[in-house]
C-alpha cells in the first residue's frame, strides 16, 4: 500500500509517498506471471530480480487458477495483491478480465509497463483500455534520463520510456482525459551524485510526470558490488532527494522505496516504523504455492498454500527469519540485506541448513 505525508516549504504544496504495511494482517504479494521479455514486459534488464532467480523465472499460472486461489486466501482475511511483470503482458489479458480487475479493490489505480508496449502500440489501444477502467496512473522505471547511463544491460532505454510518456500525453490531449505517469529511477554508486539526482527531478518536471519514484539498486547477480550502495551512500540519497525536492516548487509528487532502509530515514519524516520491512513477518511473496519471505527477493521459502487456500508455515525458519533482522548487518530491507551483505546471507543460510 502506498501513503503520503504532506507538508508546505516556503509555501509550497510537498507530497512523499512512501511504502506502507499493516503490521496487523497478513500481506501477500501474489505473483501470478514472472516471465518476462516477449509478449510481457519486451525488456531484458540484465538486474532483474524476476530473471535472476531460478525457483521463480519465467513461471505463470492460469488467470482463472489464480482468481481462485486469491479469492480463498482473500476469504481468509489475507490481504492480496495480484502482482505480473508487466501489466499489458500478453496484449493486457490481465487489464482486460474483469475478474482479476476487481481483486485489487482500488489500489489497481496504477498499472507497470516498461514503456515499450505502449511505445509498439500504434493504435493506442492499450492506452484506450486503461482509460476505459478508470485507472489513474501508468507507472514506468527510466533507467537515467540519457540512453546507455546505466551500467546494466538489456535494459529499455530513456529515450524509448520518453516516448511513451509523450504518447500518454497525445492520448490524453486526443480524448481530453487525464492519464498520469510515474517514472522510477535506480540509485546506485554509479549515478549518486546531487547534481545528477537533481537532473532526474528536473527531467521528470520538464517531462510533465506526476511523480518521480527512487530505488536502490540490488546487485540480483552478485556481479556488481562496486555500484551497490553502502550505509553512508544511504544517508546521502535520503538527503538528497528531500533537499532537492524542497529546493524549488516542483509540480511533481516524490516517492521513496523502502529498501533504501531505516540509515538516515530522518530527514524525510516518514511514521518510525517506515523503512524497516516486516519481510518474514507480516508481509511475503506467493508464487504458487510456495511463499516466501520477501516478496522481492522469492528465495527463502517459508511455507506452502493448499488447493483450499490454507497456509501452511513453517515456523521454525519463520523465527529464524525474524531473529536475522537483530543481526547489525540488517539494514531494514530484508532483500538488500541479503543480496548485498556476504555475512547476513552466510549467517542466515548457515541457521537455515
Amino acid at each position: 500500500m502506498k501513503k503520503e505525508i504532506s507538508y508546505k516549504y516556503n509555501g509550497c504544496e510537498k507530497k512523499i509517498g512512501y511504502d506502507y504495511h499493516d503490521r496487523n494482517t497478513i500481506e501477500l504479494y501474489y505473483h501470478v506471471d514472472t516471465a518476462t521479455g516477449e509478449n510481457k514486459c519486451l525488456a531484458r534488464c540484465e538486474h532483474c530480480f524476476l530473471r535472476n532467480n531460478k525457483l521463480i523465472s519465467d513461471f505463470s499460472q492460469e488467470i482463472n487458477e489464480a482468481v481462485k486461489v486469491i479469492n480463498l486466501l482473500k476469504a481468509s482475511g489475507y490481504s492480496v495483491s495480484p502482482i505480473v511483470s508487466d501489466s499489458f503482458s500478453n496484449n493486457g489479458e490481465y487489464i482486460r478480465n474483469k475478474v482479476f480487475r476487481s481483486l485489487f479493490n482500488g489500489s489497481y489505480d496504477m498499472v507497470w509497463t516498461s514503456g515499450l508496449p505502449i511505445v509498439n502500440d500504434t493504435d493506442m489501444k492499450m492506452l484506450d483500455m486503461v482509460n476505459l477502467y478508470k485507472i489513474k496512473m501508468i507507472g514506468m522505471t527510466s533507467h537515467g534520463i540519457e540512453d546507455a547511463e546505466s551500467p546494466m544491460r538489456g535494459l529499455i532505454q530513456p529515450s524509448i520510456v520518453k516516448k511513451a510518456v509523450l504518447r500518454i500525453h497525445k492520448f490524453n490531449e486526443i480524448n481530453n482525459c487525464n492519464l498520469k505517469a510515474r517514472l522510477t529511477f535506480t540509485i546506485g554508486k554509479w549515478n549518486l551524485q546531487h547534481s545528477q539526482i537533481e537532473k532526474y527531478f528536473d527531467y521528470c518536471e520538464e517531462l510533465g510526470i506526476s511523480t518521480i519514484r527512487f530505488n536502490e539498486f540490488f546487485d540480483t547477480q552478485g556481479k556488481y558490488p562496486e555500484y551497490v550502495l553502502d550505509k553512508d551512500d544511504r544517508i546521502k540519497a535520503y538527503k538528497y532527494m528531500k533537499t532537492i525536492y524542497d529546493s524549488k516548487d516542483y509540480k511533481l509528487n516524490l516517492s521513496v522505496c523502502e529498501d533504501f532502509g531505516v540509515a538516515g530515514i530522518k530527514v524525510m519524516n516518514f511514521p518510525k516504523e517506515i523503512g524497516s520491512c516486516p519481510a518474514g513477518e507480516s508481509l511475503f511473496g506467493v508464487v504458487y504455492p510456495n511463499i516466501y519471505a520477501c516478496p522481492v527477493l522469492l528465495r527463502n521459502k517459508v511455507g506452502k498454500i493448499d488447493k483450499s487456500g490454507k497456509l501452511h508455515w513453517d515456523r521454525d525458519r519463520l523465527r529464524i527469519i525474524k531473529d536475522s533482522k537483530t543481526d547489525q548487518e540488517f539494514t531494514g530491507c530484508f532483500a538488500a540485506s541479503y543480496m548485498h551483505s556476504s555475512l547476513f546471507r552466510e549467517k542466515l543460510l548457515g541457521y537455515l541448513q
